[in-house]
């Protein structure tokens, strides 16, 4: 089977790479309202405690968010490659999503490792920055309740 005549897995992976992106946004507009409701908790008082609860529940939160993304694109990748067991799919798309290496995928499906490995780019982009944006204003907060503590 010829790769260059293989549209479907090209349909298949921008139906991924949309869900994923889709996925991505909704836990980033639930990340953004979740700090909002935390920023007066830690900003009153930001204690060694609170500082760090709120940078442990980001990275929780992010790390959820991404296992949920490649767990999405090895369903579909269990299927068209036939993977024996679903841990197997999961390990292959971790390779690819976190572009570590490529998954095993039959030659009419190749496409779909490429396509999660630039999936899994922009979703790690998109994540760091809005952690460091989190981690900035957090810091800030701790910065400005240690000065409070020390006048």
């Amino acid at each position: 089977m010829n790769v260059e005549q293989e549209g479907r897995q090209v349909l298949v992976a921008a139906m991924l790479m949309v869900g994923t992106g889709l996925l991505q946004t909704v836990g980033m507009v639930f990340l953004t309202e979740l700090i909002a409701r935390m920023k007066g908790w830690v900003i009153v008082r930001a204690t060694l405690q609170r500082v760090f609860s709120i940078m442990a529940a980001l990275m929780l939160f992010l790390f959820v968010l991404h296992v949920t993304e490649i767990i999405g694109w090895a369903v579909v990748l269990r299927y068209v490659a036939g993977y024996p067991t679903f841990w197997l799919a999961v390990y292959n798309s971790s390779l690819a999503f976190t572009t570590l290496s490529t998954a095993t995928l039959p030659p009419a499906w190749i496409y779909m490792s490429a396509a999660e490995s630039i999936t899994g780019l922009v979703m790690f982009a998109w994540s760091t920055s809005a952690l460091f944006n989190a981690v900035s204003w957090i810091t800030t907060a701790r910065h400005q309740y240690l000065q409070g503590r020390s006048h």
